[in-house]
């Protein structure tokens, strides 16, 4: 029976025997013998034959195996495409030697799998930090485990994109960030303005830039006062920002809910902070979306979904009815709808 089933799964699965895994490793579909390189049951033996695979994607998948010991990696390690260099670079069984080599390797996208390797020393990263290629050193940049010792390095980089870099890391200490701030690079500042470890006086500082506003309103650490004054932004991609925020206090928010442009409201439907007088009058929105927001949302009043669950728009009724506050009542009614999505919702509460 086991010979009758789809070859793929059968080198898929967990439970598909030796004998048959070392069957299927002459299969013609090359496809075939790449699952049987990624099954985590597949024994040494049959990876090791695996890494002479006349297909590269083959030799890719034993480099990803997490089972594959740092003597298939060592030969797979010299293997002339860069996507196989590439797993092998990134692998936790990787052998520091092997991480050495691979950090002067001739493709920068391998050299970037080492950074992120858990097992790369803090001296192959100072190594990495200085390489020539910025994608390399951008990498070392945003990654939140690199050593502060290479961030404060790291700073002064000459090129724009490894600054951007260190100021979206939620790592970088605050001395660094209030390096960046005045920044020569617009889109550097921007970055600053959406780290969530940004003291509130820089904030304040990078309010007046236009290029800051929309990610200092997505900020999830700006204080309720900053996000007031953002929420008068001329800009509606700022406003939307302001009302998705679960910090934009309610007052904000009451406002936000008549602004003229569609999107705004429907956002403001959404946030779970939304107090339920305000989510009761979008309940009344032109826009099916904002509705459906509102229907959507566990502060809605439950006359509010009584009145929803009549709604024209098949898509506001659904969502009424998967609320988790939608009375026994309404739900029945909603069980005999006219759209079948809703009555399956109901079913699903």
């Amino acid at each position: 029976m086991e010979n009758q089933q789809n070859p793929k799964q059968e080198a898929s699965r967990k439970t598909t025997s030796v004998k048959r895994l070392k069957e299927l490793t002459k299969h013609e579909d090359k496809y075939v013998r790449k699952k049987i390189a990624k099954n985590i049951k597949t024994p040494l033996s049959l990876l090791k034959k695996l890494t002479k695979d006349e297909s590269m994607t083959v030799r890719e998948s034993v480099a990803g195996n997490i089972n594959s010991p740092g003597s298939l990696l060592e030969k797979l390690a010299d293997d002339k495409y860069d996507y196989v260099r590439e797993s092998v670079a990134g692998h936790p069984n990787t052998p520091l030697t092997i991480l050495k080599k691979l950090a002067v390797d001739k493709k920068w996208t391998v050299r970037t799998h080492v950074i992120r390797n858990k097992n790369t020393t803090l001296s192959l990263l100072e190594k990495l930090a200085n390489d020539d290629e910025w994608e390399v050193r951008r990498n070392i940049s945003v990654n939140e485990s690199t050593p502060i010792s290479i961030l404060n390095k790291l700073v002064e980089d000459n090129n724009k994109h490894v600054r951007q870099g260190l100021a979206t890391n939620t790592s970088t200490p605050v001395e660094l960030l209030v390096k960046l701030v005045d920044d020569e690079d617009e889109y550097v500042r921007s970055c600053l303005a959406g780290n969530p470890n940004m003291p509130v006086t820089l904030l304040k500082k990078l309010l007046k830039e236009k290029s800051c506003k929309s990610n200092l309103a997505a900020n999830v650490n700006i204080p309720a006062l900053l996000l007031k004054k953002l929420a008068a932004d001329e800009d509606k991609n700022v406003r939307l920002k302001v009302a998705k925020n679960l910090n934009t206090d309610s007052n904000v928010l009451k406002k936000l809910a008549i602004d003229n442009h569609h999107k705004v409201r429907e956002s403001i439907a959404e946030n779970p902070n939304t107090p339920p007088i305000v989510l009761k009058k979008i309940a009344k929105d032109e826009s099916w979306w904002a509705r459906r927001n509102v229907a959507k949302n566990t502060n809605t009043p439950v006359l509010v979904l009584e009145k929803l669950a009549e709604d024209e728009d098949s898509r506001v009724r659904e969502s009424v009815a998967e609320n988790a506050n939608t009375p026994v009542l309404v739900l029945e009614k909603l069980a005999e709808d006219e759209d079948s999505r809703v009555r399956e919702s109901v079913k699903r509460n």
